[in-house]
């Protein structure tokens, strides 16, 4: 599991449109290749054209452009919404629908859903470990969350990025930021977690990981 791509989307005062940007906007001579509103999360690495589905659950939605992947007949917490985003250019956008006005006013396959108004986070999660060309899923919520790993991706994601900011610090505050990140690790590899990162991170942080004693067969 990886985040491919993270970025912040704030929701103004109406539904969020999920859609192909080419049906929305003109295109353009330069990268993106499509005029976009400054106020958009867009997606163009996820294993190209479809319709796809979109659930929500109290935390966030998904949008599974890689079914095999994300196996929604399995997340109970999960709720299928009403339609699905075509897709026909490899690219997909989240947009207030203020700044999609064709959206209203044209039968485009897209999904529309209400977002309490607020900073969101967008992002792509990638199974690195799969062969498939459909690998990656997108998300958005008020905080990241990762579901194609183990139960712990999220919460070593979070270490992730708490290693990163306590290795700018200084003195005492970088001091106490390690210990309280080391003591972490070594609780969710007690725990039993499997998680190929926890040991790099466990190095990243100078922790020595003991090993884990296995329970007899009784």
């Amino acid at each position: 599991m990886r985040i491919r791509g993270q970025t912040t989307f704030i929701v103004t005062d109406g539904p969020v449109a999920i859609v192909d940007p080419r049906y929305v906007y003109d295109s353009t001579d330069e990268s993106p290749y499509v005029a976009l509103p400054e106020n958009c999360a867009l997606f163009d690495d996820f294993g190209g054209d479809g319709n796809f589905k979109v659930y929500e659950s109290p935390e966030c939605l998904i949008v599974d452009t890689a079914p095999r992947q994300f196996k929604a007949s399995t997340r109970t917490e999960f709720t299928q919404l009403d339609g699905s985003v075509g897709v026909d250019s490899g690219t997909i956008v989240f947009v207030n629908l203020a700044d999609a006005p064709v959206v209203a006013s044209n039968p485009i396959t897209c999904v529309l859903h209400d977002l309490a108004p607020g900073e969101y986070t967008a992002w792509s999660e990638e199974n690195e470990n799969s062969f498939s060309h459909r690998r990656a899923i997108l998300g958005i919520g008020k905080s990241t969350r990762l579901f194609l790993a183990g139960t712990d991706a999220t919460t070593i994601n979070e270490i992730e990025q708490r290693v990163a900011v306590s290795l700018r610090l200084k003195g005492q505050e970088r001091t106490a930021a390690l210990e309280s990140i080391r003591s972490q690790i070594l609780a969710l590899h007690v725990s039993g977690s499997k998680d190929r990162r926890l040991r790099m991170l466990a190095d990243a942080v100078k922790l020595k990981l003991p090993r884990r004693t296995r329970k007899k067969a009784t």
